[in-house]
């Protein structure tokens, strides 16, 4: 896996380095305890968990086999306590609308 491309840049470099994790409740904490983490890879079948920094979620590789987890990119009221990543499936086509933000 290259350090750039499907969207991301890995966090931290080389791509082939990643966090196996008890579900995706964890991989978002990994993600929201590094400032550097802009979004996580999460793949169910083995409990992965890849961090990526740089994200362009209209770059990323459709796959359903990988949970795209981002982290809002825009600064908002603050939040309750606890994980402030979105799961989403990627699809071909437009991205849809993401309400509130």
């Amino acid at each position: 896996m290259s350090t750039t491309g499907n969207g991301g840049t890995c966090l931290p470099e080389p791509c082939t380095k990643n966090t196996v994790v008890q579900g995706p409740e964890q991989c978002v904490e990994l993600c929201e305890g590094n400032t550097g983490c802009a979004a996580a890879v999460y793949k169910a079948e083995t409990r992965e968990c890849w961090q990526r920094s740089a994200v362009d979620v209209a770059e990323c590789s459709s796959s359903a086999e990988f949970t795209l987890l981002v982290k809002p990119s825009q600064p908002g009221p603050p939040s309750p306590p606890g994980p402030m990543l979105y799961a989403a499936t990627l699809t071909d086509g437009p991205m849809p609308p993401l309400y509130g933000y």
